[in-house]
């Protein structure tokens, strides 16, 4: 699998601000990537992680793969825009949360809403992680995803989001 990191990385943190959209409050839950899709506006596909997953006996899932950092992970300005939809009746339905993201200094606002993204740095073997990460490809070697503890509690359902 193939996912440009800064996108995987803000659609994780959009679905962690699903909290007004009719749907049932959750409880302990586990978020269940399904597809990562090619868009037709391919980007730079520079910098990217490669994947593969093994489950244990005890159903714990551990990565091993590659990240592919050409240019690092800086300080500087980022932007993004994201549209949130929800599957209900068999259809995807728009949820109104159309969220238009700057980041001044890129690095260090992902730092600070996903801090799990810099365990994977971590365990791929970026040994000072203040920004700026430096380049590289970096290796990682059974690498446990986990519950995502650090999100804010989501609605029950399924969704998908759209950056651009």
């Amino acid at each position: 699998m193939v996912a440009h990191c800064l996108c995987v990385v803000l659609a994780i943190y959009l679905f962690s601000h699903f909290w007004e959209i009719g749907a049932q409050d959750s409880g302990p839950y586990k978020i269940i990537l399904e597809t990562v899709k090619d868009c037709t506006d391919k980007g730079t596909g520079e910098m990217y992680i490669t994947s593969a997953a093994r489950t244990d006996e005890s159903g714990n899932t551990y990565h091993t793969g590659d990240l592919n950092m050409p240019y690092g992970l800086k300080d500087n300005n980022f932007k993004a825009e994201g549209v949130a939809s929800i599957w209900k009746g068999g259809e995807w339905k728009p949820i109104g949360l159309v969220s238009k993201l700057g980041f001044p200094k890129a690095c260090s606002s992902l730092k600070n809403m996903v801090p799990g993204w810099f365990d994977i740095l971590k365990a791929a073997g970026v040994e000072n992680l203040a920004c700026t990460i430096p380049q590289g490809k970096y290796h990682f070697v059974d690498y446990h995803v986990g519950s995502m503890d650090n999100i804010n509690t989501m609605k029950y359902g399924k969704y998908r989001v759209r950056l651009s």
